[in-house]
């Protein structure tokens, strides 16, 4: 494989080339019996960031904006959501439910 980045991925004792980050995900069994499940940031996460950020109190959004802000704007959404995983990229992990992602999803928009 020669030419554009290679990406690795450690899952137990096995490391593989992750072809496209994009489409890279792993899911993973917690202590408590649960599951969740990491994976690349899409754009249709966009509405679920929107929605995370609803929910986080003042003092964790200024911890996590290092600023004030009431709500995330369409350039931050994008830049968000839209990466290239080439020079940005970044990982979501939601708890699984048994119909699939669902209204429980966790995220973190920047840190």
């Amino acid at each position: 494989m020669s030419g554009g980045p290679r990406f690795f991925s450690a899952h137990g004792a096995t490391l593989h080339v992750i072809r496209d980050p994009r489409q890279h995900s792993a899911e993973e069994i917690l202590r408590d019996g649960g599951s969740i499940l990491i994976r690349a940031i899409r754009p249709d996460d966009r509405e679920r960031l929107v929605e995370h950020f609803r929910r986080l109190s003042a003092r964790s959004v200024y911890f996590r904006f290092f600023n004030a802000k009431r709500r995330l704007t369409d350039d931050e959404l994008d830049r968000f959501t839209r990466l290239d995983f080439v020079q940005q990229a970044a990982l979501v992990a939601t708890l699984r439910e048994r119909c699939g992602e669902g209204d429980r999803a966790r995220g973190r928009p920047q840190e």
